[in-house]
């Protein structure tokens, strides 16, 4: 990921803290995860860790990140 800010939507703080995961688990998300196009401006940040899936979906402009929302999954 570049260099971008990255902001988090209320609705991605709560499904965080729903998910036992905390802002800066969710900006490492974004950071580490592996990037999927889903159309014109969203995507999917998916990182994998040990025996679970994060998944972050933004929605990305030329200026900064939008977290919408974070999943967390067993793989």
């Amino acid at each position: 990921m570049d260099g971008k800010p990255i902001k988090l939507s209320m609705h991605a703080v709560e499904r965080g803290l729903y998910n036992n995961l905390d802002q800066d688990d969710i900006i490492r998300i974004v950071r580490e995860g592996v990037k999927e196009p889903e159309g014109k401006s969203k995507c999917r940040y998916i990182l994998k860790i040990r025996k679970e899936t994060l998944v972050a979906v933004c929605d990305e402009d030329d200026e900064r990140v939008i977290v919408i929302t974070v999943t967390k999954g067993g793989v």
